[in-house]
């Protein structure tokens, strides 16, 4: 009788959470099809539709956007002295060969992207994958002081591990090498391959962490 009765508290506990639940997703309007799959979930749930929703719901995301939100305030300082400082160095737009309207072009894409056009680049566009990987093996040969690249899709297929093994003998010789990889378009990598490259001396992060 008594494992009743506690039986029955824990329910009524449950179904109460689960309405202070409901509650939070309706004042915190958002999407309406992620706000009825929540609703649903701790309804035909019990139990576990709670769990889930206190461990990957609205309020573990929000955490997570105040820390990304005050990580960003603490680097735009810096950020924005660095793009400062290029714009005086290397701000393209002031360049006396471009036509206006090339330079119209420039002011809004550095209206809409907050991010100063600059000179001093340039671009090699490759149809050929060989040809691709080949020059991209002479230009990290080549490089003394850095090496900053970023993939949206790094495998540990034959390719990758060349480039890794590339990676790494730059870095035993000094180079500073950064990898930025998309935590989506990487999901199939493995983590023993990362671990193998940061082990190596190598700088490896992912964007979209998490997401």
């Amino acid at each position: 009788m008594a494992f009743t009765s506690l039986w029955s508290y824990v329910w009524v506990v449950n179904y109460l959470a689960v309405i202070l639940a409901i509650e939070n997703i309706l004042r915190n309007r958002r999407e309406p099809r992620g706000m009825l799959a929540w609703i649903l979930a701790l309804l035909v749930l019990p139990f576990l539709g709670l769990f889930l929703y206190m461990l990957v719901g609205p309020v573990p995301i929000q955490r997570k956007m105040r820390r990304r939100i005050h990580r960003r305030r603490i680097i735009a300082p810096a950020l924005k002295e660095q793009t400062a400082v290029l714009g005086r160095s290397h701000d393209a737009r002031v360049l006396a060969k471009c036509d206006e309207s090339t330079r119209n072009l420039m002011r809004l894409a550095t209206t809409l992207s907050d991010a100063i056009v600059t000179s001093g680049n340039s671009i090699v566009v490759h149809h050929d994958a060989e040809r691709a990987f080949l020059n991209h093996a002479l230009a990290i040969d080549s490089a003394e002081h850095h090496i900053h690249m970023e993939y949206y899709i790094f495998a540990a297929d034959e390719t990758g591990t060349a480039m890794r093994d590339i990676l790494v003998k730059k870095a035993r010789q000094g180079v500073e090498v950064r990898l930025l990889l998309d935590a989506v378009g990487c999901w199939k990598l493995s983590m023993k391959f990362v671990r193998e490259m940061k082990n190596q001396g190598i700088e490896v992060a992912f964007f979209s962490h998490g997401v």
